[in-house]
């Protein structure tokens, strides 16, 4: 299937869950051939070092500097304790790839960005997914990735966020509710669609 589009704008929760949380690399990989994911500087900050310097990565990424400040900052008034945050980063890429016609998703984990895309750009909403909805699309929507394989990416994501992570530490963005209210129901989902 040919996606027109298929520009992906991501915070780095969705490389550190491939990267770390379930060790993954090949699928991470995997996604980045499929599609062109766009990364800025904060976002490269959070990134695992390993990861943001393996010839592999920086080849597969389009390293983007934005001054996306300026877009976000009318929003958050006087109080910016987030303004650099990652997220906010991959906001501002989302934009302006969005104008362009080229942002298929902006992929985003955590709840305060989320609704912050939610409440200052409706027209992102449509695009806003986070890690377990990006894999769902990919299989149900674009077909990029098989059934089997968004299954199996699915229930690795599963037993991570199950077993738990170290230190408090939420593995795929993910506690364990997030289980039975976000992986179990796109799992559902793939299966009716195969």
């Amino acid at each position: 299937m040919i996606l027109l589009g298929k520009c992906v704008a991501s915070d780095s929760s969705f490389m550190i869950c491939f990267y770390t949380d379930i060790q993954r690399r090949d699928w991470l990989f995997e996604f980045m051939r499929l599609y062109d994911f766009y990364v800025g500087p904060r976002i490269l900050k959070e990134i695992p070092s390993a990861l943001r310097s393996a010839d592999k990565f920086v080849s597969s990424v389009c390293t983007v500097d934005l001054d996306y400040y300026q877009l976000v900052r009318p929003f958050f008034g006087r109080g910016g304790s987030h303004i650099d945050d990652g997220e906010y980063e991959s906001i501002g890429i989302a934009f302006h790839l969005n104008e362009e016609g080229l942002l298929r998703y902006l992929i985003i984990d955590e709840r305060r960005a989320r609704n912050f895309v939610k409440a200052h750009f409706p027209g992102l909403q449509s695009k806003l997914v986070g890690t377990v909805g990006f894999v769902r699309d990919c299989c149900c929507r674009d077909q990029s990735i098989c059934t089997d394989d968004a299954i199996s990416i699915l229930e690795c994501m599963k037993s991570a966020v199950e077993k738990g992570g170290l230190g408090g530490k939420r593995p795929c963005g993910l506690e364990k509710v997030g289980v039975a209210s976000i992986i179990e129901p796109a799992l559902e989902q793939i299966r009716k669609g195969s």
